[in-house]
């Protein structure tokens, strides 16, 4: 099971106290474009102690990442800036490209505090695989460990009655992980799709892939039936290998 960063080191120990994060304040920009980066970058993650929530910044310590990845590097601060700006950003997979999504949607869901976040599904993340959603949600839940939110995978080839017991139950907000197919199943069903009239981040991995799988018109389906980007404001994340022109998907812009 690969890790979040797949260049792990030793432990970080910080002597100073984490320094005041600020939450967004500002609208969306227009989606900004992050190519894959062609230069390592020397980037450590003691670098996010002064914007990254705390409890995301006692996460990273404690799974002992030190050196960002080139990607992680490139796309982590942009996409923690308080503009929240839609983002295309081109990763293969095993360049820590999770991580690069995953701490700054989440940064986000813990710093609008709990009374913009109870009870709702505040990030979603679509995969094309039930292996990597399973590894996304793993991932998620690493990261939240200290929190009291939930990470809720859910596939195809599961119970769907228990995904959806599981779904309603926390008091928290909620990242929900999974496949187009079952994802568009729940959107269906009016209980999940009321608890996405919130979305703060919707993140769509492996974009490329997706299409490949003839998901297209299910991904669709799903950005229609969530609240219009104009009507409540989100982040849109795109991941994949190769954007080419003639296909690259456009982020939704408030």
């Amino acid at each position: 099971m690969p890790p979040l960063n797949p260049h792990p080191s030793q432990s970080l120990t910080s002597k100073e106290a984490p320094l005041p994060y600020r939450p967004r304040t500002t609208p969306h920009l227009p989606a900004t474009a992050i190519p894959s980066p062609t230069t390592k970058a020397e980037c450590s993650f003691t670098q996010l102690q002064s914007v990254l929530h705390p409890s995301l910044f006692d996460a990273v310590l404690a799974l002992n990442y030190k050196n960002m990845t080139p990607v992680q590097a490139k796309a982590i601060l942009p996409l923690l800036s308080p503009s929240r700006p839609d983002a295309i950003v081109q990763a293969r997979t095993g360049t820590g490209k999770t991580l690069a999504y995953l701490l700054p949607a989440l940064h986000h869901m813990l710093s609008a505090g709990d009374a913009m976040t109870r009870r709702k599904v505040a990030v979603l993340v679509i995969a094309p695989t039930r292996e990597l959603a399973g590894q996304i949600a793993v991932d998620a839940k690493l990261l939240l460990a200290q929190t009291q939110h939930s990470v809720i995978h859910a596939v195809g080839g599961t119970v769907r009655k228990n995904e959806e017991r599981r779904i309603q139950k926390p008091a928290g907000s909620r990242v929900i992980v999974g496949t187009p197919g079952r994802l568009l199943e729940h959107l269906s069903m009016q209980p999940f799709w009321r608890l996405t009239r919130q979305l703060d981040t919707l993140i769509v991995d492996e974009a490329d892939h997706l299409f490949d799988l003839g998901f297209k018109a299910e991904l669709e389906k799903i950005t229609a039936l969530l609240p219009s980007p104009k009507d409540r404001p989100r982040q849109t994340l795109l991941f994949s290998a190769t954007i080419p022109p003639t296909s690259r998907p456009k982020p939704p812009t408030s």
